[in-house]
């Protein structure tokens, strides 16, 4: 599972579009002392761009072919790949209805009049590789995301439920056909 992990390590990736990967998990064996009958490595790929996931992808199962092949498996080695999550590329254009709304609400709400836009991994990810509008809105102040010491400030929480309350309201009307 480490000759698999180092490989993985060495796979090039794009920086535009941006393209990363995290073996987030490594887990197996009883103790320290006793070889593992079963390890597993958790990892996860996500990119601005579908054809650039894929591309990843496609290396990542390539590299895990080699360790499937017979000279492994005398040795008792089996690798398998499940997908235990699917968060596809998807984008939508910084002019889009829903995005300026997006942005008009958090004016309003006292936020920002300036936003940070950008392309990122979230669950707004699904429905935008479907071709359906989506934006992902934070409600609060927060840093170092996706680390353990990750943290979220309340101090503006009540704005940043007003700005969500004013997107939703407005996606509720745009969807009725009542706004533009």
């Amino acid at each position: 599972l480490a000759l698999i992990a180092a490989d993985i390590v060495r796979i090039k990736v794009p920086t535009a579009p941006r393209t990363t990967f995290n073996i987030g998990r490594m887990d197996g064996g009883t103790s320290i002392n006793t070889i593992a009958q079963q390890a597993t490595l958790e990892l996860d790929m996500r990119s601005e761009d579908p054809t650039a996931l894929q591309y990843l992808i496609a290396n990542v199962n390539q590299l895990v072919e080699r360790y499937q092949a017979a000279r492994w498996k005398k040795w008792g080695v089996h690798v398998t790949v499940e997908t235990i999550g699917d968060r596809p590329a998807g984008e939508i254009a910084p002019d889009h209805p829903l995005v300026k709304a997006a942005s008009a609400a958090l004016a309003d709400a006292g936020l920002t009049t300036a936003p940070d836009l950008r392309i990122s991994s979230t669950d707004a990810n699904i429905p935008l590789s479907q071709g359906i509008p989506a934006v992902c809105v934070g409600i609060a102040e927060g840093g170092n995301a996706h680390r353990l010491e990750e943290w979220m400030s309340p101090a503006r929480l009540g704005q940043g439920m007003q700005h969500l309350l004013l997107l939703t309201w407005w996606a509720a009307a745009w969807l009725a056909g009542e706004v533009s």
